[in-house]
């Protein structure tokens, strides 16, 4: 795994966890998180757009996500 993917795993899993010091202002760690989490995504962001999106397929030219596929019971398309 590169650091790239990892970057972006901590990212999400600080999003996903809501007793993290980021999400908390009364934590006494919480500035020090958010200017963590800041310069964590200042990296993300200046990664992949100097790599380019032929990596991480995050561009225009990307393709598309292939179509949903409904899986509910009695489901119809429109």
């Amino acid at each position: 795994m590169d650091d790239i993917t990892q970057a972006l795993q901590l990212l999400a899993d600080i999003d996903r966890d809501h007793m993290h010091a980021f999400h908390d202002p009364l934590n006494p760690r919480h500035s020090q998180a958010v200017k963590c989490y800041s310069e964590l995504l200042d990296y993300v962001c200046i990664e992949l757009s100097r790599r380019g999106s032929r990596d991480y397929q995050i561009g225009k030219g990307a393709p598309h996500p292939p179509a949903l596929i409904e899986t509910r019971p009695g489901f119809r398309t429109p």
